[in-house]
């Protein structure tokens, strides 16, 4: 299902690491050089690239925007 330049995905049940910050006040390549050194220091490695939720459209929502989620999915080393 699409509506417009939207693609909606079914994504399979995985392990992710996440985090949550306001970009505006947290810089996103901080958060991610701590993600990827977490992973590294807690025995876990990527499985695939990560992605950035919304809850709501950060372009046109502020609200949204402030409250960025960045997920990675993860698997034991």
């Amino acid at each position: 299902m699409s509506e417009g330049r939207i693609r909606v995905k079914t994504l399979p049940a995985q392990k992710v690491v996440s985090v949550t910050f306001n970009p505006n006040k947290v810089s996103p390549r901080l958060v991610y050089s701590g993600i990827y050194g977490w992973l590294r220091y807690a025995g876990f490695k990527d499985s695939t690239q990560g992605r950035e939720v919304y809850i709501g459209d950060p372009w046109r929502n502020p609200r949204a925007w402030a409250n960025a989620e960045v997920q990675v999915p993860v698997k034991k080393k």
